[in-house]
């Protein structure tokens, strides 16, 4: 799948971006790749996350996920996603890129 990239009008995702541009894109992912399969949609602690708005969505669209209480602060390990941004840091950086801000 392709991932989102877009803009936001603050530091954060909010519930309706998540909802509308990401996990629109879930119930067909999971059926495409996992059709059968035992899953669990394992969402890194970000509010919109989270949000009444997308454990609803989660809740009606009957996909499994942890619950927030069940999630992990501070292990990294855990969630896999860690390792992509750590990759796509790396990458950014590569060559004495710097931010500007």
């Amino acid at each position: 799948s392709t991932p989102y990239i877009g803009s936001t009008k603050g530091p954060a995702i909010t519930a309706d971006i998540y909802v509308n541009k990401c996990l629109s894109k879930l119930r067909s992912f999971i059926e495409e790749y996992h059709a059968g399969d035992e899953y669990i949609f394992w969402p890194d602690l970000a509010s919109s996350h989270y949000a009444n708005k997308t454990t609803r969505l989660l809740h009606e669209q009957n996909i499994k996920f942890l619950p927030k209480q069940d999630n992990p602060p501070n292990v990294p390990q855990a969630r896999p996603i860690e390792d992509f941004w750590s990759i796509l840091a790396g990458k950014l950086y590569e060559g004495g890129w710097e931010s500007k801000t």
